[in-house]
């Protein structure tokens, strides 16, 4: 700045040429995802983007930053944090600067919005139960008025004025639906009148959108699903059923942004889940089904209790409950409450929504369970004079009960299974080996196990000897790197299911969050004392999605790096297994 004007100085940081890649990570900037795809080798408006992030650090933030007038100053802030994420272009960021130039005029920036979301037809102090229609504009938003979600689904993000979640200023409904928009991990947010401009909202981003309280005065703005659909549908809740939520309202979340493909492989994930079923000695059972059998069937005894890792000390554990449903069919099945600080229940909830996302179905069907005082005492786990103690203690809620995961219990002959069938490679497979069924099952097992962060047991188990399946998954998310390592050798065979990558590869096109979608359904199944502040030791809920989506993305760099070198039809199989 030289008497009132901007001059350029100097050139030397600018970038001319785009860099040269061999997968996406490659064209990360200063390890953040620059939203520069690896296209023909070369990432596409890598320089670009490099050249604004320059720009930005040493010039836009220390201006903009220090000089802002105060009517606009929550939107400079909010121009930044765009910068710093990596949102914007070099055009969209002129717009922006325009747009905030014009603000500063009084009138603008007190002019009230106009109205472009009309609301959904229903009473404040009711929820609807029903699938509402998309609002008759681009944005797609479910209005609840007079509804709030208090105290729930807060998280905090970059420039909010509170500490506690995600407090922003938004110019208007235009400004919040884009501020959310551009949070994946928004899903709903609630919006009040600004304390002292006319038109302007306080907004709260939140990350649930279930359960709405009435609140007089504040109101709910749920997003849409991704990827264009054109409803918003009631939350596919694998839950359904549990005792804890028997009474709650019905649930409007957005259906994940790879729903489409989920769709189109129905029909092959219903082909697993009953090939699942019947390995396991379940025949005529499904997912659904489990979960009405382990949410709702009374307890009638408890064996076999093991106590968590770490010994006697460590509050909680798991143990085998036998189950009777309304038919008086007994089901045997595995209930743990952990919380650390080497396993968790939540880890065990997470890797089998993981697992279903995924299509892969190497995990036993899981579900949040509630149990009540009565039910443990009927089973002998309510502590009392002269018995033994009470390992559930610590953790058991006022009333005396205690939440926890249900899973259900192998029926199947399980023995030991010598090996892996897949071999183990250092470097990447110079010819991919066509693999039988055992093979694509360990496999399976494996990529499972490294999504997970779990490290191989060792002793490996199979059904029969030979079907590895994950019953006990209270350790993920905490693997170390020398473990990922040691299952991604088995990984360079470059032999992967078709239906995972679509996956995987739907979600990158869309930029969205798959570990996101993963919380999002283990949220909707814990009861809402548990759901709010979800983390496994030492790791926060964004921590652990931040992770899952890294691990997510380096899955998908190396099954593109095989298909270029050995081309689709080779490297992904589609799903050719007999369901008996």
């Amino acid at each position: 700045m030289s008497e009132g004007s901007i001059r350029l100085v100097g050139v030397g940081s600018l970038v001319g040429t785009e860099p040269a890649c061999t997968s996406h990570t490659d064209c990360q900037l200063e390890g953040m995802d620059a939203r520069s795809p690896c296209s023909n080798s070369r990432c596409k408006d890598y320089n670009s983007k490099t050249n604004l992030r320059n720009v930005h650090h040493y010039f836009l933030r220390p201006l903009l930053a220090s000089s802002a007038p105060e009517q606009v100053a929550h939107k400079v802030q909010d121009l930044l944090w765009e910068l710093d994420s990596l949102t914007l272009d070099a055009q969209q960021l002129l717009e922006k600067l325009l747009r905030i130039y014009k603000d500063e005029d009084e009138e603008k920036a007190t002019e009230a919005p106009h109205p472009i979301i009309p609301a959904v037809s229903s009473q404040h102090d009711q929820v609807p139960n029903q699938v509402q229609e998309k609002a008759p504009n681009v944005h797609g938003y479910i209005k609840l008025e007079n509804s709030d979600y208090q105290a729930k689904f807060d998280y905090p993000c970059p420039n909010s004025r509170a500490d506690w979640g995600c407090v922003l200023t938004a110019q208007g409904l235009e400004d919040a639906i884009d501020k959310c928009e551009k949070d994946l991990r928004c899903m709903a947010f609630v919006s009040i009148p600004h304390h002292s401009v006319e038109g302007w909202l306080t907004i709260f981003l939140k990350n649930g959108a279930s359960d709405p309280a009435a609140n007089q005065g504040t109101t709910i703005y749920i997003k849409p699903q991704s990827g264009g659909g054109n409803r918003v549908q009631p939350a596919v809740n694998q839950t359904t059923g549990q005792k804890h939520s028997a009474n709650q309202k019905s649930v409007l979340q957005p259906r994940p942004c790879v729903w489409e493909e989920l769709q189109a492989q129905r029909d092959m994930r219903g082909r697993r889940e009953e090939r699942l079923m019947r390995a396991c000695g379940w025949k005529g059972l499904t997912d659904e089904k489990w979960a009405s059998i382990l949410a709702n069937s009374s307890l009638t005894s408890a064996d076999n209790f093991q106590h968590p890792a770490g010994g006697k000390a460590i509050p909680g554990g798991h143990l085998t409950l036998t189950l009777k449903d309304r038919q008086d069919q007994v089901f045997k099945a595995m209930f743990m409450s952990k919380t650390g600080p080497e396993e968790f229940h939540l880890s065990q909830l997470l890797v089998y929504q993981l697992d279903r996302l995924m299509g892969l179905y190497q995990m036993v069907p899981t579900y949040s369970r509630y149990l009540r005082k009565a039910e443990l005492q009927a089973v002998g786990l309510v502590q009392t004079v002269g018995t033994l103690r009470d390992n559930f203690a610590q953790l058991k809620d006022s009333s005396g009960g205690v939440t926890g995961t249900m899973s259900a219990q192998v029926s199947a002959p399980v023995s030991v299974k010598t090996h892996l069938t897949v071999p183990s490679l250092v470097e990447l497979t110079q010819a991919v080996t066509p693999m039988g069924t055992e093979q694509r099952d360990d496999l399976e097992y494996i990529l499972l196990s490294w999504l997970a962060r779990l490290p191989l047991p060792t002793s490996l188990y199979g059904i029969r000897g030979r079907r590895l399946l994950l019953t006990k998954a209270d350790a993920a998310f905490q693997g170390s790197t020398e473990n990922q390592e040691k299952l991604l050798h088995y990984l360079h065979n470059c032999h992967f299911p078709q239906h995972l990558y679509m996956v995987l590869d739907t979600a990158r096109d869309r930029r969205c969050s798959l570990a996101q979608q993963v919380f999002q359904q283990v949220k909707s199944a814990l009861p809402p004392s548990h759901s709010q502040d979800l983390h496994i030791g030492q790791y926060s809920m964004e921590s652990l999605i931040s992770t899952m989506d890294r691990d997510m993305n380096r899955l998908l760099d190396l099954m593109d790096t095989c298909i270029d070198k050995f081309g689709k039809d080779v490297v992904l199989y589609q799903e050719a297994m007999k369901t008996g």
